[in-house]
């Protein structure tokens, strides 16, 4: 008998070997179409997500565009309105002051003579008028009047009157007063444009910021980069938008220390750009909240894989078992 039990325990050893490997060969199958299908998904779910953002973002910076557009158009009418006032003649401060009381928008208006020594001022700030400005010859806004028909728009700058960040205004106005060559001078209130930026809020850390033509911050939610008006024209993001693109881009945001996802837009006709970010882990936070649910399923498909891999690797092998 001891022949006999010796050739058994040979034909066991031989067909465990068997049995594990039809076990993990069938597991292998099992697993590579449920990987496959989970990495399908997984990509299906960041393209669904990036085309949420692409539309839900992109339309949150158009539709930012448009009241921004019409606050500027709105002002460089009202100003190019006061200069046919002044140059049909009438009192200069008295005109200015009207303007001024008519609603928010303008901080400081100055009629400047041609030799850039303000005429006339009046200003939301009583201690701007108790300490008269410095000549503004050779500011930017006189020269540039000399080459633009209409009202000019500078980007955010320092006023040429109260030294705070500001967006510049002017238009060239001949009165009796000041003669020709004269300004009509006015800086423009950034709070407005900043409150309707704080309109768009979503999410964590989901935010908008506002750019001028040059790349500089005009709105933002951090308050130093707004009084800093920092240059972030660097940013290929805002790259984009300068060059009155529309779209979704990725990019390392050093504000939020993170990667983000933005919806972009431009301002018709001013060349400013608004970009509407959200942290990129919010968005994957999106994706696995769209996966998790299916991951029971998936669990169970593999638990049921592993159990049908051991039952026929045993049915396929007790037959060589039994030979053996």
């Amino acid at each position: 008998m001891a022949p006999f039990r010796s050739s058994q325990s040979r034909g066991e050893r031989t067909a465990q070997p068997i049995r594990r490997r039809l076990a993990l060969g069938f597991l292998a199958v099992a697993l590579l179409p449920v990987t496959l299908l989970g990495i399908g998904l997984y990509h299906q779910a960041w393209e669904d997500a990036r085309r949420e953002v692409w539309e839900k973002h992109r339309l949150l910076a158009q539709n930012l565009a448009t009241p921004i557009k019409l606050y500027l158009d709105n002002h460089r009418q009202k100003l190019g309105m006061l200069a046919a006032s002044l140059r049909e003649g009438m009192p200069a401060h008295a005109a200015m002051e009207g303007a001024l009381e008519e609603g928010e928008g303008f901080d400081i208006l100055a009629l400047v003579g041609p030799d850039g020594a303000v005429r006339s001022l009046v200003s939301r700030t009583d201690q701007l008028l108790e300490d008269p400005p410095r000549s503004l010859a050779g500011d930017p806004a006189m020269r540039r009047t000399d080459t633009t028909d209409g009202v000019a728009v500078s980007g955010v700058r320092r006023g040429p009157i109260s030294g705070k960040p500001a967006l510049v205004m002017a238009v060239p106005v001949e009165t009796p007063d000041a003669g020709p060559g004269a300004v009509l001078l006015a800086e423009l209130d950034r709070s407005v444009i900043e409150r309707l930026r704080r309109t768009i809020r979503f999410g964590e850390r989901g935010h908008s910021a506002i750019v001028d033509q040059n790349g500089r911050v005009v709105a933002h939610p951090n308050p130093d980069w707004r009084r800093q008006m920092k240059d972030i024209s660097h940013w290929p993001v805002v790259h984009k938008m300068l060059e009155g693109k529309t779209g979704v881009a990725e990019f390392y945001s050093p504000f939020i220390d993170a990667r983000m996802i933005a919806g972009y837009a431009a301002v018709p006709d001013y060349g400013w750009g608004i970009m509407v970010p959200q942290p990129r882990s919010e968005v994957a936070h999106q994706v696995w909240a769209l996966l998790l649910p299916q991951l029971p399923l998936v669990l169970a498909g593999l638990a049921l894989g592993v159990v049908l891999a051991l039952l026929l690797s045993r049915w396929i092998t007790r037959p060589i078992h039994q030979l053996a």
